[in-house]
């Protein structure tokens, strides 16, 4: 397959995106819950907490400069209406099955944007990266909520 060595490239970049995130995470704060969780047949990058919130995060990650003009946008705008539909159905199947969670904190769904240096080659998962490819890592809390459930009333003439 020719995409595949891409594909593969492409995962390996996330892979770095989700590493430095977590590092971000836990040095604002938060401890690490999980990664790569699924539930309701949809999954969540990191579960993370602090002393208030429970975290659903979606990590997005780009090698450019986050100064540079966006040639694709910037990360969090990948976060289609369908990824944020599944980011619901993820974190509601979650609290389902892990109810406890909702006595201490209240559950948030963020966007973790990381921007990697545009020279970033991956390297083998056995060799160490030489230099550290973060650039910048944006976090936005709450980006993802439920759209009210209401019918408008119809006013009568």
């Amino acid at each position: 397959m020719e995409n595949e060595p891409k594909r593969e490239n492409t995962r390996t970049i996330g892979r770095y995106g989700e590493e430095a995130a977590c590092a971000w995470l836990e040095q604002n704060g938060y401890r690490i819950v999980g990664r790569n969780v699924y539930a309701g047949g949809c999954e969540a990058d990191i579960l993370a907490e602090n002393e208030t919130h429970f975290v659903f995060a979606e990590v997005k990650t780009r090698r450019e400069h986050p100064e540079a003009p966006d040639r694709f946008g910037r990360p969090a705008n990948a976060v289609t209406e369908t990824k944020r539909s599944h980011m619901l159905t993820m974190a509601k199947a979650y609290l389902r099955e892990h109810p406890e969670v909702l006595e201490t904190r209240s559950p948030r769904l963020d966007v973790i944007e990381v921007y990697l240096s545009p020279s970033f080659v991956p390297a083998a998962e056995s060799e160490k990266a030489s230099a550290d490819p973060v650039l910048a890592v944006h976090h936005f809390p709450d980006a993802v909520r439920e759209k009210p459930n209401y019918v408008r009333a119809r006013k009568k003439y």
